[in-house]
């Protein structure tokens, strides 16, 4: 063999003997990638089902939410309903009340006038003197007419007393069906606030997302100027469904009573863009429809107020809330709580935009109903 085919060998020789610890090298490093790969898979697959888990708890959260919420509504109808009707009661029973005093004033000195005829001789004395004859039949006549008229008086207050008693039945009757109404209301009040506490856990994951969203919604409140530069403002949803056809499809989202509608004056000449609603007090506020929460805060001269993304161009703009209890972020479900009024004669604002424009709210909210 010669030198050069020798020397060729003995190179190959040698690269292939400083190439196996490396190859060596390789292979633990590669086994080790592997492992790596497959913990990260296996934790991957765990998230994916934790988060798989947590999505079913919430919709369940969301659905007894609806539920519950519901009750609520039906609870704070009969309530409020009981409440009207007890106070109609009260009011007539003072009426009823006021109405006897005066009888029994009335009484008093029809029965003092009588006692005073029938104890003055002189007036019903039999005597031989005409005169005095004719004033004894007057005064006679006079005596049965009062007793005739006491008598009517008796029986007019019998039935004012029987009318006051079957009254103060009725109060006694309402105020025990209250009772029994406010047991279930309270009963429901605190399975609602166990939800809400529910869905404020599983909302954390949002937390972080939201206070950093928040902070810049709330730099632009400061800088909009009105609801409109507001709800321009807000960002908007990622997804996006065409409006569905004509007709009232959302349902109002608090019971109560329509104190100005669309394009009504106000006492001072303002032109309403929306709905102004008397709720009962402490009402439960609900989403209209499923939404993404795109603003809740504090803006200007309308304290609390809710901006909800219908995802369809519409969107929902409340106003006059005393609790919030969604974040920015997050969707809710038709039906589902999101807010609460005040305790002493609260009053929700409404108003429906589309496309940035306000609109008769009665295109697609149905009227509100309750007291």
């Amino acid at each position: 063999m010669c030198y050069k085919s020798r020397m060729k060998k003995i190179i190959y020789l040698f690269l292939i003997m400083i190439s196996l610890p490396l190859y060596a090298a390789s292979d633990s490093e590669l086994g080790k990638i592997q492992s790596d790969i497959r913990t990260a898979e296996s934790r991957q697959r765990a998230l994916e089902k934790q988060s798989s888990e947590l999505a079913k708890s919430m919709n369940k959260t969301k659905s007894e939410l609806v539920t519950s919420a519901k009750k609520m509504k039906g609870l704070e109808s009969e309530k409020s309903q009981l409440d009207t009707k007890l106070s109609k009661l009260t009011n007539e029973r003072d009426r009823l009340r006021a109405k006897l005093g005066a009888h029994q004033s009335e009484m008093s000195f029809a029965v003092a006038s009588l006692l005073h005829m029938s104890h003055t001789p002189g007036s019903i004395a039999l005597t031989a003197h005409a005169s005095e004859m004719d004033d004894t039949v007057h005064a006679s006549e006079l005596l049965r007419t009062m007793s005739e008229q006491f008598s009517n008086q008796i029986t007019e207050y019998e039935k004012q007393l029987a009318e006051l008693n079957s009254v103060q039945k009725q109060i006694g009757t309402e105020r025990e069906k209250l009772g029994k109404t406010m047991v279930k209301y309270k009963s429901q009040q605190s399975d609602l606030e166990k939800l809400m506490s529910d869905r404020r856990k599983q909302n954390k994951s949002l937390l972080s997302e939201q206070q950093e969203l928040q902070k810049k919604l709330r730099a632009l409140a400061e800088r909009a100027k009105s609801l409109t530069d507001l709800v321009e403002a807000t960002p908007k949803a990622k997804t996006y469904r065409p409006p569905s056809g004509g007709g009232a499809t959302m349902d109002s989202p608090v019971l109560g009573m329509l104190l100005r509608g669309w394009r009504d004056k106000s006492a001072l000449g303002l032109i309403s863009d929306g709905w102004y609603i008397r709720t009962p007090n402490n009402a439960t506020v609900t989403a209209p429809a499923d939404a993404t929460v795109a603003f809740a805060d504090h803006f200007k001269g309308y304290n609390k107020i809710l901006i909800l993304d219908h995802h369809n161009g519409y969107y929902s703009v409340l106003t006059g809330l005393e609790i919030l209890d969604v974040m920015v972020g997050q969707s809710v479900l038709g039906g589902e709580p999101i807010a609460r009024m005040g305790p002493t004669n609260p009053e929700l604002y409404l108003e429906l935009r589309y496309k940035n424009q306000a609109i008769d709210p009665a295109t697609r909210y149905r009227q509100p109903r309750g007291r």
